[in-house]
């Protein structure tokens, strides 16, 4: 079962890993084409920054030369005639005056034609300073459309951004939440896994309880890295009669066997020697010094058995 769950944790983790890589190459494409397309932005609204400036220069130009022209023609008097439209007014307004003039009687005197006339120069002058005007009017109209027309380009290009940046935005929503989901199968997996874990820990102490077995920690020599070992009760109780690490319990009851193997060996010994001389008294009233060794071998070797 270990091996079938580290199985699908590297399997997973495999998985994961490739979901992983196409997540970050798909941001970096994203990132690419965003950087690519804001580049192009930048140079359109250059370019678009220049011919609105070409195109003001221009208007300015142009405003200042009709103003000039104005300037001019105001200055040459009512005798000049020009191809400008206010001379054109001013030639259609003296051949009004003339007409008028030769239907009028032979009485009118020059006195009323020359008033006639400069309420003609004032009103023509009316006129071309309303021309101007207007003309100013025009040129300040365009300047006014073409920084409005340019303000407009910018929000179009910062709408374009803010749309651009919530598509980022959604893509790395859509990125976290399956990472937070990709997580929460993780965490699923892990907490089933912690489960059949502790069901095998309980089985295992279930089956050490019914072998009458016990779990014994043993440090080493210095206390520290402290193993657990596999024991019946009546080796846990002999190895709870000794203190120290393992090896040193292991030396100790080594040492005792070694000892109870000679005592053993000198009683056999002593036994064969009271064989061979015959000495074995019947009916003798002291106690026979084959019997006592004979006890003395027995409990020798039950003591050795236990603590082996």
């Amino acid at each position: 079962m270990e091996s079938t769950s580290a199985t699908g944790r590297r399997r997973n983790n495999t998985r994961v890993n490739a979901e992983d890589n196409a997540l970050d190459q798909i941001t970096k494409e994203a990132e690419a084409r965003l950087a690519a397309r804001r580049q192009a932005r930048a140079e359109a609204r250059e370019i678009r920054m220049r011919e609105l400036e070409r195109q003001q220069k221009e208007q300015e130009q142009n405003a200042d030369r009709v103003f000039d022209m104005q300037n001019s023609s105001t200055s040459f008097g009512s005798d000049s005639i020009s191809a400008h439209p206010a001379r054109l007014i001013l030639g259609g307004l003296l051949n009004i005056t003339r007409a008028t003039a030769s239907r009028r009687s032979s009485e009118d005197s020059l006195e009323d034609e020359g008033r006639s006339l400069r309420d003609f120069k004032y009103e023509l002058k009316d006129v071309e300073e309303r021309f101007r005007k207007a003309m100013i009017t025009n040129a300040q109209l365009d300047n006014d459309r073409a920084s409005q027309t340019y303000e407009v380009k910018l929000l179009k290009d910062k709408c374009e951004t803010m749309q651009e940046a919530f598509a980022q935005l959604q893509r790395e929503f859509k990125e976290k939440t399956r990472d937070c989901n990709a997580i929460k199968r993780n965490l699923d997996r892990t907490s089933l896994e912690l489960k059949l874990v502790q069901g095998q820990l309980s089985e295992r102490d279930s089956l050490i309880a019914e072998q009458g077995l016990l779990i014994v920690a043993i440090e080493n020599a210095d206390g520290s890295d402290a193993k657990r070992a596999l024991v019946s009760v009546e080796n846990a109780n002999v190895l709870a009669s000794v203190q120290g690490s393992l090896d040193v319990r292991i030396q100790k009851f080594c040492d005792e066997k070694q000892q109870l193997l000679s005592e053993v060996q000198k009683l056999q010994k002593m036994i064969k020697e009271y064989k061979s001389e015959g000495i074995v008294r019947r009916g003798s009233s002291s106690p026979c010094p084959f019997v006592e060794f004979t006890v003395l071998f027995r409990r020798g070797s039950k003591q050795n058995h236990i603590r082996l």
